[in-house]
């Protein structure tokens, strides 16, 4: 009988444990070693160090045993934030460190996770939350997850404008962001919603042109939209327009 058939009957619950610490070294954490022989940074060594913290440790670790998404319970009397907030940016820090931990499972919880806690927090806030988690993460290969959140924002933000939770008139908000990708994300999505209005603008115009003349010729139009003389970031003034909508685009 062949070495691969004799390794069936050879139980994986016999595997030795393993020990994990997270950033805090406050407390050791003992997996099987079969749990991660599919990670792509496994090796012999008996012991690993994560620069995540334990609480997103934790995360890891109980989905390895149970198939499910559970953090420590957050003591929000002792926390500057509020605990629907902290368990946003948990989930959000998770994310971000399944570049380096793979869990295609795991990921869609996270992601089922953050749209749930993000309706109960104002979408400007979570896009503040989003860009300081990825402007600190410091982590590499992280383009699916950014790229992920980078769409669950302008859903959020396009389902916000929609239902009017935020003025359309006030974008001074993405002043505030510090992450260079988020903001060549949302400068992107800024120029090309604006040139689809220009190019609507002027298609209607060319439109009622044609109506109101008798003549076949239609000259070209360029529209200029009003801005405010502030040196606040606003969107522009767009007469009888609905606000800018973000398209993926």
């Amino acid at each position: 009988m062949g070495a691969n058939k004799i390794s069936v009957f050879v139980s994986q619950y016999t595997d030795p444990f393993l020990k994990l610490e997270f950033k805090e070294k406050k407390n050791k954490f003992y997996i099987p070693r079969f749990f991660l022989k599919d990670q792509v940074w496994y090796s012999n060594e008996n012991k690993y160090t994560f620069v995540c913290s334990e609480r997103v440790g934790h995360t890891f670790i109980h989905f390895l045993y149970t198939g499910e998404y559970q953090t420590l319970e957050i003591d929000d009397e002792n926390m500057d934030e509020s605990k629907t907030w902290m368990e946003l940016r948990v989930a959000v820090q998770v994310l971000l460190t399944l570049s380096y931990w793979r869990f295609p499972k795991l990921e869609e919880l996270v992601h089922s996770k953050i749209e749930s806690l993000s309706k109960s927090i104002y979408i400007y806030d979570t896009l503040l939350l989003v860009d300081e988690e990825l402007e600190n993460a410091g982590l590499e290969n992280t383009k699916d997850q950014e790229e992920w959140l980078e769409n669950f924002l302008m859903t959020s933000l396009n389902v916000a404008l929609e239902d009017k939770s935020v003025a359309c008139t006030d974008l001074s908000i993405f002043k505030k962001l510090r992450h260079i990708r988020l903001i060549q994300f949302f400068a992107t999505k800024f120029f090309k919603s604006f040139v689809s209005q220009v190019l609507i603008k002027n298609e209607d115009d060319q439109n009622s042109n044609v109506e109101s003349q008798d003549t076949d010729y239609v000259s070209a139009m360029i529209l200029t939209p009003t801005t405010s003389s502030s040196d606040e970031f606003e969107s522009p003034a767009w007469e009888g327009r609905s606000c800018l909508r973000f398209s993926r685009e």
